[in-house]
């Protein structure tokens, strides 16, 4: 079952066991908020898309995507997949 629908109709399902626990932290940090290319690249990997794939999604898609991911990742274990 996915997490969310693309408005291609693509389906994604998060998967939190490939991130760790730095790559987390990191995400969250301030100081490297700035970038970018990284933060994708950790993104894409827990989505299952390259990093290009993920930076060529419309800006709609790409905040559907960054939103849930956190709102999934505040609570990973309550998330059935």
């Amino acid at each position: 079952m996915s997490d969310i629908t693309l408005s291609d109709g693509r389906e994604i399902t998060f998967d939190f066991k490939k991130l760790t626990i730095t790559e987390f932290r990191d995400l969250r940090n301030p100081e490297k908020a700035g970038e970018d290319d990284k933060g994708d690249e950790i993104l894409a990997r827990v989505i299952g898309l390259t990093k290009k794939k993920l930076q060529d999604l419309s800006y709609y898609d790409y905040r559907l995507v960054t939103r849930t991911f956190w709102e999934r990742a505040i609570d990973p274990l309550s998330d059935p997949n």
